[in-house]
């Protein structure tokens, strides 16, 4: 939360409280998991760089139009971005993918022959920020956690 440079919020302010920008952080296996009920920060370079400086991180986006993106971090620096539900096209010009061709067929976001899988959406998006940045957590975290929360301005 101190990297994103997330303000301290009541316990009781609720995500319809506020635009965008309440946070949540939940302990995950490997690392820690971020929830913005509404909002868009996890693709934001000027909040996405200082977060993932000496680390990974990724995040999925989705909103109530089904607009996606997934964006992959590494050390301050933007790897790739896709769109979950047309990653094959969204691919063609990202070099920073290639690496992580294999992890895009695992979790079924890409078939053998490249192209898109049959199931690809943010759900998928979502495996993928696990396997590349080694985070593992229970979806449930989305609406059973009750971690600390922050305001995030941006």
């Amino acid at each position: 939360m101190r990297r994103l440079g997330a303000e301290p919020v009541d316990d009781d302010m609720e995500a319809g409280d506020v635009a965008y920008g309440l946070i949540r952080a939940e302990r995950a296996e490997g690392g820690t998991v971020l929830i913005e009920w509404n909002g868009f920060s996890v693709i934001i370079e000027r909040l996405q760089r200082p977060l993932s400086a000496g680390t990974v991180s990724a995040g999925v986006f989705r909103n109530v139009n089904h607009d996606q993106e997934f964006v992959h971090w590494a050390d301050g620096h933007e790897v790739f971005r896709l769109d979950p539900a047309l990653p094959s096209d969204s691919l063609e010009d990202e070099e920073g993918a290639e690496p992580f061709l294999a992890d895009l067929r695992a979790v079924g976001l890409l078939t053998g022959d490249g192209e898109d899988g049959p199931d690809a959406d943010a759900e998928l998006a979502v495996a993928l920020a696990m396997r590349v940045t080694g985070v593992t957590a229970d979806p449930a975290l989305v609406s059973e956690g009750e971690g600390p929360r922050g305001l995030v301005r941006y």
